[in-house]
């Protein structure tokens, strides 16, 4: 009778140690139907709000809820778009920091994510660059917007006009570094990664990390 049980002691410390996983990982952003309306084409759009918290960390993937791409008047409306991660740089400048390259909408109202291994810190903003009319706006919030031609990772643009009321159906999945000992402790080591995206492999790993703030990266 005791393989049984722990066998099943396995199974239920891998569920909460998948648990514990899930909770490390932070949403920015938001997600959801998109309003029968779109997005012009050639366009940057920066969410208001969408902005990485402190600490910092790693963005593993970004994300938006396809459409059924019929909206209103204009028919059937299957747009291009490039979810991208921007750093504030002041005066209405930012800095291009990473993408997910562009992407066509599936038009199938399902959500879907794009895997990115872009570092991050705190204050680094979402932004989407609409390269053809896109059915990937939400209400509320607002958005700063531009027209420009289509940035690459590195660029710099400025982005300075306002728009009250409109948001982007965008998100992305960071993972934070951790930020003390004791976030390294009682296999928290395993929910972070460094500044790189590296994870760690083990808790003294994840100690050394911290203790240096830094230098000595994870090797897991």
């Amino acid at each position: 009778m005791r393989k049984p049980l722990a066998v099943l002691a396995v199974v239920v410390l891998g569920a909460l140690a998948s648990v514990a996983a899930a909770q490390a990982a932070t949403t920015i952003g938001q997600t959801g139907a998109p309003l029968n309306n779109t997005f012009r084409g050639g366009i940057e759009n920066l969410p208001d709000g969408y902005v990485v918290p402190a600490g910092g960390g790693v963005i593993v993937s970004m994300n938006t809820q396809s459409s059924p791409c019929q909206v209103n008047d204009f028919g059937f409306v299957q747009g291009t778009y490039d979810l991208q991660v921007l750093r504030p740089l002041g005066g209405g400048q930012y800095r291009v920091l990473g993408d997910t390259g562009n992407k066509t909408d599936p038009c199938d109202s399902q959500l879907h994510s794009y895997p990115v291994n872009i570092p991050v810190q705190a204050g680094d903003v979402l932004g989407v660059y609409v390269v053809s009319r896109w059915v990937g706006l939400l209400a509320g919030g607002g958005v700063t917007f531009d027209f420009l031609s289509e940035p690459a990772v590195g660029d710099t643009i400025t982005v300075t006009s306002p728009s009250p009321g409109i948001t982007v159906d965008e998100s992305a999945t960071l993972v934070q570094q951790p930020q003390s000992l004791s976030d390294c402790k009682n296999g928290g080591w395993k929910d972070f990664v460094d500044g790189n995206g590296n994870p760690f492999k083990n808790q003294g790993d994840c100690v050394s990390y911290v203790a240096t703030k830094g230098k000595n990266p994870g090797s897991g």
